[in-house]
């Protein structure tokens, strides 16, 4: 018979499945790195004005820790969501399959993401979309 776990200790968080572990945060990044939460910041969105050791300690600690930046957050301190919301009718088809794929090229070399909804041919379908989208825009 095996002993019980010991419940006095938190758990390992590499035991703990990545869904049930709080998101890590800037701070723990920049406390793992030992730089500021600025300079951890600079890794990630312009590196060119970080030394090579520090960008490597950073993103080394990005790594180890699983971070994953909140785009939602970041959205509404820039007011900008980087976000595309193409309403199709459908997703079947020759025509409509380069379509979606010359757009999301296209956007991504500018640095945005593109969420599509395939509405069908409904007119009820794309006012629930166009409210989903316009319901989460940063303000």
């Amino acid at each position: 018979m095996s002993a019980p776990p010991d419940r006095s200790r938190p758990p390992d968080p590499s035991s703990v499945p990545s869904a049930a572990r709080a998101a890590v945060t800037l701070r723990e990044v920049a406390d793992r790195a030992g730089v500021s939460m600025i300079t951890v910041s600079r890794v990630l969105k312009t590196p060119a004005q970080v030394s090579e050791a520090t960008r490597a300690r950073g993103q080394e600690a990005v790594a180890a820790l699983g971070y994953v930046p909140n785009l939602v957050a970041g959205g509404l301190r820039s007011s900008r969501s980087h976000l595309v919301m193409a309403l199709v009718p459908t997703t079947r088809g020759q025509l409509f399959g380069e379509m979606i794929q010359s757009l999301t090229d296209a956007l991504h070399g500018r640095g945005f993401q593109v969420m599509f909804g395939e509405v069908g041919y409904a007119a009820s379908r794309e006012d629930e979309l166009l409210r989903a989208i316009v319901g989460r825009r940063s303000p």
